[in-house]
């Protein structure tokens, strides 16, 4: 109590507890499939520091947040970016998600990165919030299932497993398989169908064409598709 009551004088005041809000902005970078050099991060350490309170915020969208103060207008050295007011940050644009596939993982099967590219540049021509989650292996790190559209690999002799119209509280449903070449012409088949048929919002589209036509369509358009047989239903089981 002694040595207490000699260190308590020259401890620091407390720090005021009362809410307070950082004056900022938000600097939003879009990197399609979440491939970034080292490079682009130095550049991203630099906006944070110079611009910013010296953080990055990273989601799983794969895209990269930066706060920046509130006076900030422009960054300079820096492409692909928006400067928005903060608050719920929703997608406003399309989405290709990937993992990091067989270039760099030891159980993935497929290039995961080369093939979201390919994909995200039919995706971009409808800018609609559109996610295209692309997985490498089964434990589907790319988050297919609940993807608008989703590209997983199954099979002993690797195909490609695809889903549409998954949300954050449901799964997608289970179109068929494609051979993992085929998998950019499915993508690019069900977006047109998507975009001619006028509906908005994928889920919405799977449900109101429905998945038999949507299966029809593609057995016409993709040389390798199947629809799903006994081996893709024993995945999950009667339900």
């Amino acid at each position: 109590m002694a040595i207490a009551r000699e260190v308590k004088p020259k401890l620091p005041k407390p720090p005021n507890l009362n809410p307070s809000f950082i004056k900022s902005r938000i600097i939003n970078i879009k990197y399609p499939t979440g491939w970034v050099t080292a490079d682009e991060l130095v550049k991203l350490a630099n906006v944070a520091e110079r611009y910013g309170f010296g953080y990055v915020l990273l989601f799983n969208n794969q895209n990269a947040y930066i706060p920046v103060h509130e006076e900030v207008k422009e960054i300079k050295g820096l492409g692909n970016y928006e400067v928005r007011d903060p608050g719920p940050i929703y997608p406003e644009g399309p989405i290709t998600v990937a993992c990091i596939g067989s270039e760099l993982c030891p159980p993935g099967l497929i290039d995961t990165t080369s093939l979201g590219r390919k994909i995200h540049v039919h995706l971009n021509e409808l800018k609609e919030p559109i996610r295209i989650g692309i997985s490498g292996c089964t434990h589907d790190c790319g988050m297919s299932w609940v993807s608008d559209i989703g590209l997983e690999p199954f099979g002993f002799k690797t195909r490609i497993l695809v889903t549409i119209g998954g949300e954050p509280g449901q799964l997608g449903f289970i179109v068929g398989t494609v051979d993992p070449n085929d998998a950019e012409l499915t993508v690019k088949a069900i977006l047109g169908m998507y975009s001619k048929s006028g509906i908005h919002g994928i889920r919405e589209f799977a449900v109101k064409i429905g998945i038999d036509a949507i299966r029809g369509e593609l057995k016409k358009q993709v040389p390798s598709f199947q629809p799903p047989d006994n081996s893709v239903i024993n995945i999950f089981g009667p339900e």
